[in-house]
């Protein structure tokens, strides 16, 4: 919807601030399943959460119009894939961002699913583990909307490059530093 609506260094600047919600998502969710443990049980979250699903898909399907134009619009087919995939291919720099991203989301997925693990046992900060995940949150969420506010100023793909070639580096660091130890 948003690559429908906007375009350029603006849409980047768009997505920069959905994103911002989407991280703090994992500092509100913690307090919101306590809050509800208070008063319910376990199976009262998956309850509510299933409500708030259900209403921002009537939400949707009620309120937001169709952000494509018609005339732009194109039914799926496998052939329409495959020249979609070929279309990809010729361009190094696209395959060159994808892998990039897939690396850095990978980084992320495995941070997901070890974090508690490597702070309650490697640290012995189990007691503190929803503080730091949270502080980390609300740190990639300031770091998200500081890009949401940078990206008209320096443009998307001079700032990606900036960010992942910091992101490489500090890498490179935390490597080096490891190996120290």
């Amino acid at each position: 919807m948003v690559r429908d609506t906007f375009s350029g260094d603006y849409m980047a600047k768009v997505l920069s601030i959905i994103v911002v919600f989407f991280i703090l998502v994992p500092v509100v969710a913690p307090t919101l399943g306590q809050f509800i443990l208070n008063f319910s049980d376990w199976r009262m979250i998956f309850s509510i959460n299933l409500l708030l699903g259900v209403g921002i898909v009537v939400w949707f399907w009620l309120r937001q119009p169709e952000t494509l134009e018609k005339s732009k619009r194109i039914k799926f087919s496998l052939s329409l894939f495959n020249d979609g995939l070929k279309e990809f291919m010729r361009f190094k720099q696209s395959i060159a961002y994808t892998l990039v991203s897939g690396f850095i989301t990978g980084s992320f997925m495995v941070y997901l699913s070890t974090s508690q693990q490597i702070f309650q046992d490697q640290y012995d900060l189990g007691e503190m583990f929803p503080y730091i995940f949270a502080s980390t949150a609300i740190a990639i969420g300031a770091a998200t909307f500081l890009n949401s506010r940078l990206v008209m100023r320096f443009g998307s793909r001079r700032l990606a490059f900036i960010a992942v070639s910091s992101y490489f580096l500090v890498s490179l660091l935390y490597v080096y530093c490891f190996q120290m130890v």
